[in-house]
């Protein structure tokens, strides 16, 4: 979870530094209570997060591509 979260931050932190934009995650990772917490207190208003019921896992999506192929 933490080699998660570091990857994220250095993600962040250059969105922030070359393109001053808020950012909003969404998807399995952002459904993570522990890094959605930790990203919203340090990012505070420029990081948001999705709701639970919109960070669903796109494993069935996946899943359904590579039933098709």
């Amino acid at each position: 979870m933490k080699c998660a979260l570091k990857t994220l931050e250095k993600v962040i932190n250059n969105i922030i530094k070359s393109y001053n934009r808020k950012i909003l995650l969404f998807g399995g990772v952002a459904s993570s209570k522990f890094i959605s917490k930790f990203l919203m207190e340090k990012y505070k208003g420029l990081v948001y997060i999705s709701k639970p019921e919109y960070a669903l896992d796109n494993a069935i999506g996946v899943a359904l591509i590579g039933q098709k192929g």
